[in-house]
């Protein structure tokens, strides 16, 4: 589960090297130089795919297809929500939580 504002500022914030496929975020994982790739010294971008609108229609495509997922496996008492910004964080829940999800769906 993420904010979706969170999602809004992450592709906000990000900047692409082209070549290389490289991606920044100016909240957490900023070039060393502002608007140039840190291994090259090239132009960072925008992919165009990160404008407003399109985020929004991508949010929306995401949440049609999320939702009916989502309810079978809650639904089904398979379904584990976890909350959180960073991997590491996320990583501990879902290690925390599997082996009650797994006693769940042994029972089903």
């Amino acid at each position: 589960e993420v904010d979706e504002e969170e999602i809004r500022r992450r592709v906000h914030d990000r900047w692409i090297h082209p070549a290389s496929g490289r991606s920044y975020s100016l909240s957490f994982n900023p070039p060393k130089q502002v608007g140039l790739d840190d291994e090259t010294g090239e132009m960072l971008v925008r992919r165009l795919d990160d404008q407003s609108s399109t985020i929004e229609k991508r949010l929306e495509v995401y949440r049609g297809l999320r939702d009916p997922i989502l309810g079978y496996y809650e639904h089904s008492g398979r379904l584990l929500r976890v909350e959180g910004v960073d991997s590491a964080s996320i990583y501990a829940k879902i290690q925390a939580g599997l082996p009650k999800l797994t006693r769940l769906a042994a029972l089903n």
